[in-house]
């Protein structure tokens, strides 16, 4: 799944979203694509051609990466669904031919019986073993994902005393988007702060 995403800005900013070329290449593509152009009250022509508009680009992320902890709670479902399937039915199983042995006393029959005990026991053996490869194979790939989103982490860098700052509710990413005066948020870790800038330094201090 593909995400179409712009933080927010004047109506000239989200104007190229509503370009032919680029509603065209999202309306074909093969693979599909939320929309979160601009805030929730902004509207371009790619929501049209999306397959999917979301609100904000972090709610489009919500929507694009499935929850670790449903993964987790699904894999678990389906695993003690399989068990349960697999139990009830060689139950069932071994309470009719346990029927028929105590109602057919031959040799011949017993012997018939006990094979199919057999045959059963290897059943279950067989259908376990590939059940646990299945559930292991779905754990290590839920290990993947897991340290994958962990790496994708906006706030991870956070933790290690940077800080991310925000301007008209956009992520400021160079120094050229900022002015004397104007008002910021900065994101820390374990909170956020107002700020005013002061002065901005093009890189001659760097």
């Amino acid at each position: 799944m593909e995400e179409v995403a712009c933080g927010g800005g004047s109506f000239e900013d989200l104007f190229p979203f509503n370009h032919p070329d680029v509603v065209r290449a999202v309306f074909e593509c093969k693979t599909p694509v939320v929309s979160a152009v601009g805030h929730e009250i902004d509207f371009t022509l790619v929501d049209l051609a999306a397959g999917v508009r979301a609100p904000t680009p972090s709610a489009a992320a919500e929507i694009v990466v499935p929850d670790r902890c449903e993964l987790e709670n699904q894999l678990r479902s389906y695993e003690k669904t399989l068990m349960n399937s697999v139990t009830d039915r060689i139950t069932r199983e071994r309470e009719l031919l346990e029927v028929f042995r105590l109602r057919l006393q031959p040799k011949k029959f017993e012997q018939l019986i006990n094979e199919e005990f057999q045959r059963l026991d290897d059943l279950f053996g067989r259908l376990n073993h590939l059940m646990n490869g299945y559930i292991e194979r779905q754990r290590m790939s839920l290990g993947l994902l897991r340290a994958s989103l962990a790496a994708s982490d906006p706030k991870k860098p956070l933790e290690r005393g940077y800080c991310i700052v925000r301007k008209n509710d956009s992520v400021v990413r160079s120094a050229a988007d900022l002015f004397r005066d104007d008002r910021v948020e900065i994101i820390l870790k374990d909170g956020e702060c107002g700020a005013v800038i002061e002065d901005v330094n093009h890189g001659k201090n760097i």
